[in-house]
């Protein structure tokens, strides 16, 4: 009996922890798509079963651009490319000036 009731305890504990740690609703979020491709601006995918494919600089040409500029301007640029990516990581080099977009598959 006592250790029937070790046994419900310690899996009862476990998925309390399993549940703060994988649902946390502060760490999950919705991704606007684009021209079929998931943009992620300053964030990262939830789901880590990716690869990145590839690279696109954008550099400071587009300095003072607004969000939906350089969002078109770098779906645009990168689907010129051969390469087969289902979605961008949009990232900055922390001063705002140099932009770059990390291109990424979906396993």
């Amino acid at each position: 009996m006592k250790k029937n009731i070790l046994f419900f305890t310690l899996g009862l504990s476990v998925s309390f922890i399993l549940a703060f740690n994988v649902f946390n609703p502060n760490k999950q979020a919705e991704v606007n798509e684009y021209e079929g491709k998931l943009i992620f601006s300053d964030c990262q995918p939830t789901n880590k079963n990716y690869e990145i494919v590839g690279e696109e600089k954008l550099g400071t040409l587009y300095n003072g651009m607004s969000y939906q500029t350089l969002k078109k301007k770098l779906v645009k640029k990168t689907q010129k490319s051969s390469i087969q990516f289902d979605g961008i990581i949009l990232e900055d080099d922390g001063t705002g000036q140099n932009f770059k977009g990390i291109l990424i598959k979906f396993k």
